[in-house]
């Protein structure tokens, strides 16, 4: 339908928004321009745009400043209302399955299937003592918001061409396509934070996680907190770190427990969060599995003039805004 592919990647989170325009090169991505400004104070909190317009009306600003004005982008929809599933259908055609998959979805979804926007992407046939069969990957959000989504774009003057789930779009920028194995990835931001599962491009399995998170992307960085020193020193910190390894523990063990035959053997850290100083070491110990902190930078290829301070941020801050415009990139 659409002659030129989305390349801009627009991340709307609580403390900041951020957008990325990327090109791809052989098996990397070019950056080719980048930008962020402060969210209007309570008009985000948790995946949730509370008035649209004057979010829109910010964001308007950086489209600008970026020349970005009438271009495609691809945004996400994040929060605790992403319902995800996989689902095992017997072999149909395409349409079939998504009607089976939605007549399904009745019984599952905490909201009206009417007021859901709701897509189905099929990734695996196989046979079984039963059958020829199909695995589908579920995804279900509220309406309301992709259509504040598509409401901000319009306002600030850019054209909404997709909209997909956060995890998809870190697992895309930080490995290559060609990627096998399972592996894991926690996301820790300012108002949200979830687990998620991939073997190989597909997600098996995505948890949100609680949200007395809040207050982790805003000490990252900081010597103060050196989780590897035990250096804490506020008894709400550590209770934020100890239910923080609590829920993680919890996420493996049920993971584990659902696929005994490819348990975790690692997790990768992402978001302002999961660069606190030691949080990798600490959590390791704790859970039992390897931890390490995600380096996106590795598959970037950046502008010659940045420094060390502008890499930094790039590689904690624009995950998500990256892998959103690697989306469409040919």
């Amino acid at each position: 339908m659409f002659k030129r592919t989305a390349d801009i990647g627009l991340d709307i989170g609580s403390n900041k928004i951020k957008l990325a325009k990327v090109k791809k090169k052989k098996c990397e991505w070019q950056l080719i321009k980048y930008g962020c400004i402060d969210t209007p104070p309570g008009l985000v909190e948790a995946g949730n745009i509370f008035v649209p317009e004057e979010v829109g009306a910010e964001l308007a600003k950086l489209v600008i400043k970026l020349g970005l004005a009438g271009q495609r982008v691809v945004s996400a929809v994040s929060g605790q209302q992403v319902y995800i599933r996989n689902m095992v259908l017997p072999r149909m055609s395409l349409s079939e399955s998504r009607e089976a998959a939605v007549y399904q979805a009745v019984s599952f979804l905490p909201i009206p299937i009417e007021e859901a926007a709701i897509d189905v992407f099929p990734w695996r046939d196989f046979k079984d003592e039963d059958g020829e069969k199909s695995e589908f990957f579920f995804a279900a959000v509220p309406r309301i918001q992709v259509e504040n989504l598509e409401l901000v774009c319009l306002t600030a003057g850019l054209k909404l061409a997709a909209v997909e789930i956060e995890p998809l779009a870190i697992n895309r920028i930080m490995l290559p396509q060609n990627a096998s194995g399972v592996r894991a990835l926690l996301q820790i931001g300012a108002s949200r934070s979830y687990f998620s599962v991939f073997r190989d491009q597909n997600l098996l399995f995505y948890r949100t996680l609680s949200s007395f998170y809040k207050n982790i992307g805003f000490m990252a960085g900081t010597e103060k907190h050196d989780i590897g020193l035990h250096n804490i020193q506020e008894k709400e910190f550590k209770n934020i770190v100890r239910d923080l390894f609590a829920e993680v523990g919890r996420s493996v063990d049920y993971y584990n427990n659902r696929h005994s035959e490819e348990k975790l053997e690692k997790i990768w850290l992402c978001g302002g969060g999961g660069h606190l100083k030691g949080l990798d070491e600490v959590l390791a110990k704790e859970i039992s599995c390897e931890v390490q902190v995600a380096d996106f930078l590795s598959r970037l290829i950046l502008p010659a003039y940045m420094d060390e301070s502008a890499r930094q941020e790039i590689n904690h801050n624009f995950p998500v805004a990256l892998g959103l415009a690697a989306r469409e990139v040919i």
